[in-house]
């Protein structure tokens, strides 16, 4: 009852007579008698009075008839017939005869611009006048219409159970049907409609089909429309348009987008989609466009109707004030983490949507993080609380992040900064793609490696922002394209194993290249991920649990995001993360076990990308160009570069490269669940041979070991014994890539055999000959038990390497390899599968080997000689009569005298019987 008796009151303030057409005295001020009968005497009659109007009699018939019986007598004002009339139709078929809406118009032109309005405004706002400055030098506005204009500034700053803002909203949903009415509109604006051509007053000048109300309206909708999409013919004028005018544009979307009804071109457009999508929700704080805006892409959506939400869109992401639900349910936690958005900021990124999300994401991730500490007993004494973050704040900031990611025109700074790519590779048919397939489509272009199709670096800038602001990895729901993608694996496989939404993402990251994955999820999850790898915090389980130390050891900003950042520091996104991945495998200055699980398994998700462990791909843009460009699927990139990284050419013109791959290899030969490929390919065997090893948080290389040692199982596969091969000819170019070896050996290489470099065939034979010279001359220095025992495994796993590719024949032992090269072609050894065999051939040969040759051959039978488990021949022939005649006597030369012994050599299988002969005979 309170609003319709301010209504009834506006009725007599403002338009000076009650609905019956009895004349009321003018408030104090207010215009002599003189006056007001000259207003009536002016052409179109009695202006204040539309019920009386003749030219208005049929539509008041046609669409207020049932409104007026059901408004009491005493409640019934010219205004309802006003507002009545302003929601009429508005059809190709429904609308107001030409004379009823200029009536309409003349009557709203007169109530805005009376100064009448003047006085009402005086009275029905004198408490906010006295109290607040602004709405004091409102009051002082003598030009016409001005006055209303300066308080519609303030409207959503009031208490909303005043009566000035019921006053005001009941007057701006007058004034805002059309521009005209708002004050200094056509004053600041006037330039800007003319040379864009939106000066045209004839009805859906704006829009073709557009139902806009009243023709006037049409002259904003088209300057709305012209500074969302931009035009080409038009960038430079756009880009011209007055900061006052876009103040003006602004503040009357602001206020319209507080209430549906208010923004008629919108009202008018989707009236039939707010009734079949949002008939429960109650108009008001933006509530009804927000729902609209959720179902923009639906099927059902009229596309007219999706255009000017898209539009609206455009202008909420360029003014945060347009976020109504979001500003209200997070306007404590605004004030508690300063977000406040101040007036005067249109021209700054501080005042763009995505700048009031990142700064509420920045104190939720603040909150979020001193809330893990609390829990792990990590908070520092004397620090205070942050405030908490209502439930209510937390969904709208999901749900706008959700509309940042559908709707690109959201981010000015992508609309700005994207405009050519987006027309370049985003709109083949000249039409802007939907549902968040433009910014997915901006993604796929940015790890492409062609220069022809890659972003610019503004356009690049302005996609990581987004990222950043969208969170995908704090929950990928906000991502409706891969959460479409992604639906099946989501709602099968990740249904139970992820226990959060940033878990899911994890969980999806683990089907990545296996069977149960599709073709788009594994396509739209790389492109996010390709993100994410770039920067570190956007991996909510990383950052929450490596942030302490990311700050300490890696240069890391403390904030997720700095808002107020005066030493411009920017956060060395990939930097951090390539630190954090060589903290996680530093064993002397180890992280803490928690930030360490977490390193090793984001490692180790991402390993299955060159793209995705960013130091390594822009490091090797051009070497992967060079030698892996041909037939080289993604996941194979890595195996590829490791292929060729240790020759000569690599290294001298792909030096960087060269030293980020060997960085990873390092940390593969230490955590064997790096290499995605191998443990998905060997998985059989590990659980059958290997499983008490995988379970280890790393294995130090103990997995690669048992896979070399059962390279003849039944479980072992050609595609597993492929990539073995390939890792075992990794470490023979560099004996770094053994973990074992190097932590045992290191102290003895640098002792005795530093001059032949990383070769570890050269080492082996090098530390061999170290062990020989102490056992059999008794010179010293020996070598150290624990280097003995890898020794032995390495110069075993050497045995053992095999050839998949035969000119990979040589980094067994480089050093044998090329001495011998001729004696293998001539007794053609070449054609032996591993390096065991060709040994075996030469030896066969050894009499009719060159001098150089031999001398290599019979160091390598010396030391078996000396020690009969380095020979593996020996040991796999004679197993059965080892055990027979020998026992557990295997240590030194004993299995091999043993078995030589006259009485038992006559009773040895064939096979066996032969190599005791061949051992003889050569030494």
């Amino acid at each position: 009852m309170r609003i319709l008796f301010l209504s009834f009151l506006l009725a007599q303030y403002v338009l000076g007579q009650d609905i019956n057409g009895a004349q009321q005295a003018p408030p104090a001020g207010g215009q002599p008698q003189q006056q007001q009968q000259q207003q009536q005497q002016q052409p179109g009659g009695n202006i204040n009075h539309l019920i009386d109007r003749p030219e208005c009699t049929a539509d008041i018939q046609k669409y207020c008839k049932k409104q007026i019986e059901l408004t009491k007598k005493e409640d019934l004002s010219d205004m309802t017939v006003l507002e009545c009339l302003q929601d009429a139709g508005f059809s190709d078929t429904e609308t107001l005869t030409p004379g009823c809406e200029q009536a309409v118009w003349e009557v709203k032109v007169a109530l805005t611009a009376d100064d009448r309005f003047h006085n009402a405004l005086t009275q029905f706002c004198s408490d906010e006048i006295a109290k607040h400055p602004y709405a004091a030098d409102c009051t002082k506005e003598t030009a016409k219409g001005h006055a209303l204009s300066c308080m519609m500034d303030y409207l959503l700053q009031l208490p909303k159970t005043g009566k000035c803002f019921q006053f005001l909203s009941r007057v701006q949903s007058i004034a805002f049907t059309d521009f005209r009415l708002v004050g200094t509109f056509v004053e600041k604006c006037g330039e800007a409609v003319a040379k864009l051509n939106c000066q045209s007053l004839t009805r859906n000048s704006a829009h073709k089909g557009a139902k806009v109300a009243h023709s006037q309206g049409a002259t904003l909708e088209c300057l709305i429309e012209k500074m969302v999409n931009i035009p080409k013919d038009k960038e430079e004028i756009v880009k011209s348009i007055s900061n006052e005018c876009r103040h003006e544009v602004m503040r009357i979307a602001e206020l319209q987008s507080d209430d549906f009804h208010l923004d008629r071109p919108l009202y008018f457009a989707c009236k039939a989609e707010r009734e079949k999508f949002c008939a429960e929700v109650q108009a008001g704080e933006g509530k009804v466009f927000q729902c609209l805006l959720a179902k923009r892409e639906d099927r059902l959506m009229h596309p007219q109707c999706a255009k000017i939400l898209a539009e609206r869109a455009g202008l909420m992401g360029q003014d945060a004030h347009l976020a109504h639900p979001l500003t209200k349910a997070c306007q404590n936690e605004m004030k508690s983490y300063n977000c406040n958005l101040q007036p005067g900021f249109q021209n700054s990124v501080n005042f763009h949507l995505s700048w009031l999300l990142l700064c509420l994401e920045n104190g939720l991730h603040g909150y979020k993080q001193q809330e893990h500490d609390i829990a792990q007993n990590k908070l520092a004494p004397g620090v205070q609380k942050l405030p908490q973050y209502s439930n209510e704040c937390q969904h709208e900031l999901i749900v706008h992040r959700g509309f940042m990611v559908q709707e690109f025109r959201m981010s000015p700074e992508l609309v700005m900064g994207c405009a050519q790519e987006i027309d370049k590779y985003c709109s083949p048919n000249g039409d802007i793609e939907k549902e968040g397939k433009t910014i997915h489509c901006l993604m796929e272009h940015a790890k492409v490696r062609d220069e022809r199709y890659q972003l610019g670096p503004q356009c690049f800038s302005a996609l990581q922002s987004l990222m950043k602001v969208a969170d995908i990895g704090s929950d990928y729901r906000v991502d409706k394209v891969l959460w479409a993608s992604c639906q099946q694996l989501i709602e099968s496989k990740c249904k139970m194993d992820a226990v959060s939404e940033a878990g899911t993402l994890t969980c999806l990251m683990k089907y990545v290249d296996t069977d149960e994955m599709t073709e788009p999820c594994e396509q739209r999850l790389v492109e996010v991920q390709y993100f994410m790898a770039r920067d570190w915090s956007l991996d909510p389980q990383l950052y929450q649990a490596c942030h302490t130390e990311a700050v300490k050891r890696c240069s890391a900003l403390d904030n997720w995001h700095m808002q107020n950042n005066p030493e411009n520091r920017v956060d060395p996104g990939p930097q951090v993360l390539a630190c954090l991945y060589r903290a996680g495998y530093d064993e002397e200055d180890p992280l803490s076990p928690e930030c360490a699980k977490q390193i090793h398994q984001t490692l180790r998700t991402r390993a299955v990308r060159v793209n995705l462990i960013p130091e390594i791909e822009e490091s090797c843009r051009d070497a992967l160009s060079e030698f892996c460009s041909n037939n080289v699927k993604p996941q194979e990139e890595m195996n590829c570069l490791q292929e060729h990284f240790e020759t000569k050419e690599f290294k001298n013109r792909h030096d960087k490269c060269y030293k980020a791959v060997y960085e990873f290899t390092k940390m593969e030969s230490k955590d064997t669940k790096l290499n995605r490929l191998l443990t998905r390919a060997c998985q059989p065997v590990i659980q059958s041979k290997c499983n008490n090893l995988i379970n280890e948080e790393i294995d130090h290389g103990d997995v690669m070991e048992c896979l070399s040692q059962h390279k003849e199982s039944e479980e072992m596969t050609p595609k597993c014994r492929s990539y073995v091969h390939h890792f075992e000819l990794i470490s023979m170019r560099d004996y770094h890539f053994n973990y074992k070896f190097t932590q045992s050996c290191e102290v003895d290489i640098k002792n005795h055999c530093s001059a032949f470099g990383q070769d570890k065939g050269a080492i082996i034979r090098c530390l061999s000959n170290i062990m020989f010279e102490h056992r059999v001359l008794g010179e010293t220095p020996d070598i150290s038990k624990d280097c003995k025992r890898q020794l032995r495994a390495a110069y075993l796993q050497q045995e053992q390497v095999g050839f998949d590719d035969k000119k990979n024949m040589k980094d067994a032992d480089p050093t044998l390899m090329q001495k011998c090269d001729a004696d293998i072609r001539k007794l053609n050894c070449q054609k032996e599968e591993n390096f065991e065999g060709v040994i075996e051939c030469l030896r066969e040969g050894y009499e009719k080997l060159s001098p150089d040759c031999k001398a290599l051959v019979f160091d390598r039978e010396k030391i078996e000689a000396m020690d009969n488990n380095f020979d593996d021949v020996f040991l796999r022939q004679c197993s059965f009569d080892l055990r027979k005649f020998c026992g557990s006597t295997t240590e030194g030369d004993t299995a091999l005298r043993c078995l030589s012994n006259s009485k038992i050599i006559r009773t040895l299988q064939p096979n066996c019987q032969k190599i005791v002969h061949e051992r003889f005979e050569n030494f």
